[in-house]
């Protein structure tokens, strides 16, 4: 169910610029009708120490350094509009990678044990 949402969310993603050209030239234009390569510099410290300020605060009581980088990531990224993908709780996908992991060793136990004991028997 995750990975259909996730795949649904991001189907849509790409880059979309305005190319206006004129000339022999090609400027990139950003929504703002700015030229990016003027502001990116400011905008990419800006977003960092954003998403400095936002991981460093630790509210959750489960697992909470992944809950406050997903949101640093979420804020990075551009919020929930640019990033979709990071609005489900990652919490939950890292308990169930982590009990999907655990389940194959305890079987591959569980079936040995249950193999020796009818071999016993």
């Amino acid at each position: 169910m995750r990975r259909a949402r996730l795949q649904s969310q991001t189907r849509d993603l790409e880059l979309r610029h305005t190319v206006v050209g004129g000339h022999g030239a090609v400027v990139v234009v950003d929504s703002r009708g700015q030229d990016p390569a003027r502001y990116a510099l400011q905008d990419e410290v800006d977003t960092l120490n954003a998403a400095m300020a936002e991981g460093a605060v630790r509210t959750a009581r489960f697992l909470p350094r992944v809950e406050a980088a997903q949101r640093a990531a979420l804020v990075a990224a551009g919020g929930r509009v640019r990033a979709p993908y990071l609005a489900d709780d990652l919490r939950v996908t890292i308990v169930a990678l982590l009990g999907t992991l655990a389940a194959v060793p305890l079987s591959v136990l569980g079936a040995t044990v249950t193999a020796v004991m009818l071999l016993m028997r």
